[in-house]
């Protein structure tokens, strides 16, 4: 018997199985993990609507939440965007259009300061006030399909394959994202963290350059009058360089990085950033939001098989057969199976029938956002080969 944590992937992985196999999904719940109604409701959930889905309440509310939560957890070995909303702020959407995060200006003036003043006997106490403003979150769609052969599907390691694609696909849908500087585009994407932000050049290899590229990270989101909460993004690449960096004298630079207590600043490894370009992001500015995604399996459908890449076919065209941006499909844009678009961007393109060889597919479909709620809070060196 199955016992993995994740309901969410408990349910992709029994609608697999039950769409190969043609079973009850009830029945296969029941074979694989041992559970009954409260994974079959989580299932059902998952293939409602958007607008369905948040009629949901009470403990049926409970399990969805918690299955969002271990699911955002799950991808946190692999995505520095849930590593990231680890140290910050992290939010439901829980089926609502967008969320308003109210945020106090960090610039303390005389509208701004709430600050205690001394005050004689018989002195008027001041009135003082703060300066409030309003980030919205607005979702949007991260999407994904993922095919299986129905040999793969009769395997004893079923799970950890479906576990490990749905996680590793998602991963690099959010970070590539997270990590970029692009520009929001309505209806499509937010902003990236490096959108605005000009990277500095590294100081070079040594322990005082090292040193150097640290400071310059720091003082890019140092803020004047308020704490901040630095979190280091970078390529696993540069994190063992850190690690076997060493002193003039031959000492380790960062001995604690081998230690058990580990570092002050925390550290997000991943390999969805660029390996020569190190991140430090302020917590404290970092908000996000997602929403339990829906799932979705077919074994009789057509695919056009494209990614969303810079390499043709590309779903990311500009709409009339051009190459678009990266990862990013715009409304009514892409390959679809009676054609459509033609140009450079669409040249190849191959569709399949499931059903024709003999495999299924799953889709999920999972409503995101992320923003910062003050300026100066990302900061980046590029060029680190230390």
């Amino acid at each position: 018997m199955l016992t993995p944590k994740n309901p969410i992937l408990k349910v992709a992985v029994a609608r697999l199985i039950s769409k190969h196999r043609n079973l009850p999904v009830r029945e296969v719940l029941a074979g694989l993990y041992g559970s009954g109604d409260r994974l079959l409701d989580l299932s059902e959930h998952l293939t409602k609507t958007a607008t369905e889905a948040g009629s949901t309440t009470g403990w049926g509310s409970n399990l969805i939440q918690t299955a969002l939560a271990d699911f955002i957890a799950d991808l946190v070995p692999v995505s520095a965007y849930a590593a990231l909303g680890t140290y910050g702020t992290q939010l439901s959407f829980d089926g609502q259009g967008e969320i308003p995060i109210p945020f106090r200006n960090r610039t303390i003036d005389a509208n701004n300061n709430v600050g205690a003043s001394f005050v004689g006997e018989g002195g008027a106490i001041p009135v003082k006030r703060l300066t409030l403003g309003s980030h919205i979150l607005k979702p949007y769609r991260v999407s994904v399909i993922s095919p299986f052969s129905n040999e793969s599907l009769e395997r004893t390691n079923v799970e950890s394959i479906v576990r490990n694609e749905i996680l590793k696909d998602s991963g690099v849908a959010l970070d590539g994202g997270l990590l970029d500087a692009n520009a929001a585009v309505v209806g499509v994407r937010p902003a990236g963290l490096l959108n605005g932000v000009t990277p500095t050049a590294s100081a070079g290899d040594l322990a005082a350059d090292i040193i150097t590229d640290l400071k310059v990270l720091l003082s890019g989101i140092a803020a004047v009058g308020h704490k901040v909460e630095p979190v280091l993004i970078l390529h696993p690449n540069r994190v063992v360089g850190l690690a076997t960096a060493t002193t003039p004298d031959g000492g380790l630079l960062f001995p604690f990085l081998s230690e058990a207590q580990g570092p002050q600043t925390p550290i997000i490894s991943t390999s969805n950033i660029d390996e020569a370009l190190v991140m430090m992001v302020d917590a404290s500015s970092f908000v996000a939001a997602n929403d339990v995604p829906t799932i979705t399996v077919g074994a009789e459908a057509s695919l056009v098989m494209a990614s969303a890449d810079a390499q043709a076919p590309t779903m990311a065209t500009d709409g009339a057969g051009g190459f678009g941006t990266e990862d990013e499909i715009l409304p009514g844009s892409g390959i679809s199976i009676s054609g459509g678009e033609d140009g450079v961007a669409t040249a190849n393109a191959e569709a399949i029938s499931l059903f024709q060889t003999d495999a299924a597919a799953l889709r999920m479909v999972m409503k995101t956002s992320w923003g910062l709620l003050h300026p100066n809070s990302v900061s980046a060196i590029s060029g680190a080969s230390w």
